[in-house]
């Protein structure tokens, strides 16, 4: 090994990816910000258990480490909607809903292909269902999130409830190309 190698599925970006990356996050925060939704930045590390209450798979995906104060089991973040049902549940779980909130930053899953990955998601919690996938399609498609709006795919996930909330996840970047990932039963 030598001083300048990086392990497998990890890059730097250099400068002229960096800035394509900023300014599509910054075009994609304005967008965002538009609709009212409020920025949100957990922590890279978690304990385990969250993640894998919601999904064993994420915790097949993901790094861990071992917490030295506590012994508990801890994972470098290999999702941001968990941890934004966890923030809810646990900071917000007395405002009055609907909640709106963004995020953006590294993801880390413990795969073949890459291993870190940018992530721009927005969440929007506990309102009526018809008026929340309403919402989000809009932001969606009003929006220059996805280059070609005619191949978009929108899939299901996973509900996740707690605390009478109700996850939807609309969009990721992925590569420096934005492209839909995921939003909760959208009727088409």
């Amino acid at each position: 090994m030598e001083l300048t190698e990086i392990p497998e599925g990890f890059k730097a970006l250099l400068p002229e990816e960096a800035e394509r990356r900023a300014d599509i996050l910054s075009r994609m925060e304005r967008v965002i910000r538009l609709w009212g939704y409020e920025p949100v930045l957990p922590p890279s590390v978690e304990f385990l258990l969250p993640f894998k209450a919601v999904d064993d798979a994420l915790e097949r995906l993901s790094f861990k480490i071992v917490d030295r104060k506590t012994g508990k089991l801890m994972a470098i973040r290999p999702d941001f909607t968990t941890q934004i049902a966890r923030i809810t549940a646990s900071s917000f779980r007395n405002e009055e809903p609907p909640l709106r909130f963004y995020y953006r930053g590294s993801v880390f899953r413990d795969i073949d292909e890459d291993r870190e990955f940018c992530q721009f998601g927005f969440e929007l919690l506990g309102a009526v269902e018809t008026e929340a996938d309403a919402e989000v399609v809009a932001v969606v498609v009003s929006s220059d999130f996805i280059q070609d709006p005619k191949s978009a795919k929108i899939a299901p996930i996973k509900t996740i409830q707690n605390s009478n909330f109700f996850i939807i996840t609309s969009c990721i970047i992925d590569k420096c190309r934005i492209i839909p990932a995921f939003i909760y039963r959208v009727r088409c």
